[in-house]
């Protein structure tokens, strides 16, 4: 899938190297790769967990899903699960095509994000609001590099800022920073889990994902032609 003659990865992290286990199609996967994208997903939703079971902030988007959670009484899975339809549902008029990877997102994360945040304790102490906190950022960027290696279609949220970009000729960057933000602020009103560690996962991801998809196209090189 490519944006402006780039392919859409680049506007979303560092460079996505070809893998052994990439998916030849975003529909045509080897069980190998059907099996570490919803490995993949797992760890990020996990990774979500933690993030919020730290008590220092979660990452933007959870903010809206626990702040929706806070106000409709919702579990924070269905709440994230119903955020990710709602933007799912914007695809249609703007004529983003998913992919399996885009449908596994929508259902496994949330998953495994309400299952981390009943198994998980919250963080009571200084040191395990640190802990946690690093321990999800850490596992989002492993999951979100075995995802993004798949090459089986963005998640919803990428997907919307991809297809609006194209639709009205706007820069992504710019857009992607608007419309997080807007979730962030629609969350932090409806009393989501906002914290600091909301504003260093903002600054970290990014660095963070350029190392763990570095890891993972070193370990797993597609071979040369």
């Amino acid at each position: 899938m490519t944006l402006r003659g780039a392919p859409v990865w680049k506007y979303f992290a560092p460079r996505v190297d070809e893998v052994t286990f990439r998916a030849a199609s975003p529909w045509r996967a080897r069980p190998l790769t059907a099996f570490i994208l919803i490995g993949g997903l797992a760890i990020f939703g996990t990774g979500e967990a933690l993030m919020v079971r730290s008590n220092a902030g979660a990452a933007p988007w959870t903010v809206f899903a626990t702040g929706l959670a806070h106000a409709t009484g919702l579990t924070l899975g269905w709440a994230t699960f119903v955020v990710s339809c709602g933007v799912f549902s914007g695809w249609w008029p703007l004529r983003q095509r998913p992919g399996f990877g885009t449908i596994a997102n929508l259902t496994v994360i949330p998953v495994f994000l309400e299952l981390g945040y009943l198994v998980l304790p919250g963080a009571r102490s200084g040191m395990m609001h640190v802990v946690m906190m690093l321990g999800g950022l850490a596992a989002i960027g492993i999951g979100g590099a075995l995802y993004l290696s798949c090459a089986m279609g963005t998640g919803p949220r990428d997907g919307l800022m991809v297809g609006m970009g194209r639709r009205f000729n706007l820069p992504i960057a710019r857009l992607r920073t608007a419309i997080e933000l807007t979730a962030l602020l629609a969350g932090i009103a409806m009393g989501g889990a906002f914290g600091v560690g909301t504003i260093i996962f903002a600054v970290a991801i990014g660095p963070i994902l350029s190392v763990t998809l570095r890891v993972v196209g070193r370990l797993w090189p597609a071979p040369t032609p």
